[in-house]
């Protein structure tokens, strides 16, 4: 680290995985900090009404087994990341269930959020809900969850990459609904 600190290209990357921050997330975070890079992550710590781990009935593990596990990669790998609870807060759960619940069914897809189309997000993070594609999700008493996550992903995304200012952001795969609307966010941005 002592001998890469000083050389020029030196990055600040974000890293946002905030539920399924595995040990090959750590690894690469880990292997860019030696390489004398400047790596932010952030955590979930148990807010959103739906997260990744939900899968259709299936009931997902209790956040504090979640946060848990966490912050043992996280202890073991050397990093301090942020937390979601610094830059959401149960006001902010109270106006996105505000703001979806007086959306209409017919406008519910078509829902942008600071330009960042989460109605769009939280349809197809439904179909990855329910493995299979949803003919009525206005029906769904999942998809408005679903949006109100979206909502609070969008603003979330704000407002850490804000404080963060990175030059460069991972994601896993841009395709579950956190991920897209953080790489939405972030390519307005130009980062």
């Amino acid at each position: 680290m002592r001998r890469h600190s000083g050389t020029d290209g030196r990055r600040r990357i974000a890293i946002f995985s905030l539920h399924h921050f595995s040990p090959v997330e750590y690894g690469l975070a880990k292997a860019l900090e030696l390489r004398g890079h400047d790596v932010q992550g952030l955590l979930c710590d148990g807010l959103l009404p739906l997260c990744e781990l939900n899968l259709g009935p299936t009931v997902r593990p209790p956040c504090p087994v979640c946060i848990g596990a966490l912050s043992r990669h996280e202890d073991a790998f050397g990093f301090e990341y942020s937390r979601a609870s610094q830059f959401i807060s149960r006001r902010d759960l109270e106006l996105a269930e505000a703001l979806v619940n007086n959306t209409p069914d017919e406008e519910l897809s078509a829902l942008r959020v600071d330009n960042v189309p989460v109605g769009t997000f939280a349809r197809r993070e439904l179909q990855r809900y329910h493995r299979g594609f949803v003919f009525d999700p206005e029906r769904d008493p999942a998809y408005r969850r679903w949006l109100v996550s979206g909502v609070l992903y969008t603003w979330l995304s704000d407002r850490w990459l804000t404080k963060v200012q990175p030059d460069t952001l991972g994601v896993c795969s841009g395709r579950t609904l956190n991920t897209a609307c953080v790489y939405e966010v972030a390519r307005q941005r130009g980062i």
